[in-house]
């Protein structure tokens, strides 16, 4: 039988592998993963529930029910639309989507009333930064903000961010607010279990890769010439 041992290079790569993974990895903060894009939100948010509004209407509203979750609105005034807006919103899953009426002003989406706490939580934002001067927010439960994006953006862009619960945090409110008319869709929940580690844990490897990194060293230093 042939033994296969592993030299000092290759256990060298492999710690920088696992260091580098934690470093370039999901942004965490308060028990929250953040992701600037769908396809990893979903890699690690799982099968989730997907709203698109295609079943709602109303027009210069200021709250909404749906199915998976209510929507409330401060500042101006929002719309369920089926087109296009000649104002650079329009819709990321079928044809409906929701716009705010009015820009220059503090408007604020609020997502609430979910069937049980989140584990995940994700949109589509349209048309953000083309003109008002405020960063567009995520707040979450009442504290933990994330600055998604801040102006100026070109006219009509597609933003993408969500948020996945770490450990024991829940998600049970979401706020999105602007000074600018934005377009939302496709808005992505899940409901159950964690999806991802906690911070603490992603710490873990990182560490682990940097003791498997000082072992290769020992290793070489000690390998007879």
């Amino acid at each position: 039988m042939t033994a296969t041992r592993t030299r000092p290079a290759a256990l060298l790569t492999a710690a920088f592998v696992a260091a580098f993974s934690v470093a370039v990895g999901p942004q965490a903060q308060a028990g929250f993963v953040t992701y600037t894009d769908e396809t990893s939100f979903l890699a690690a948010a799982g099968n989730v529930t997907v709203e698109s509004f295609e079943n709602s209407t109303g027009t210069t509203i200021t709250s909404l029910t749906t199915p998976n979750f209510s929507v409330q609105h401060t500042g101006s005034t929002f719309s369920v639309l089926d087109s296009p807006s000649p104002f650079g919103t329009f819709a990321t899953d079928g044809v409906r989507y929701l716009e705010e009426s009015t820009g220059l002003i503090s408007n604020e989406f609020r997502f609430f009333g979910f069937a049980a706490p989140l584990t995940a939580f994700g949109l589509d934002v349209t048309d953000y930064g083309d003109f008002g001067v405020q960063p567009l927010v995520m707040t979450i439960n009442g504290t933990t903000q994330f600055t998604i994006a801040t102006p100026p953006r070109a006219n009509g862009n597609l933003l993408y961010f969500g948020v996945v619960a770490t450990g024991t945090d829940r998600i049970v409110e979401v706020r999105l607010g602007s000074d600018d008319a934005i377009g939302i869709d496709k808005v992505s929940i899940l409901l159950g279990n964690s999806a991802v580690p906690e911070p603490a844990s992603l710490a873990l490897v990182g560490t682990g890769g940097v003791g498997l990194l000082g072992y290769a060293r020992r290793r070489a230093a000690r390998r007879p010439a």
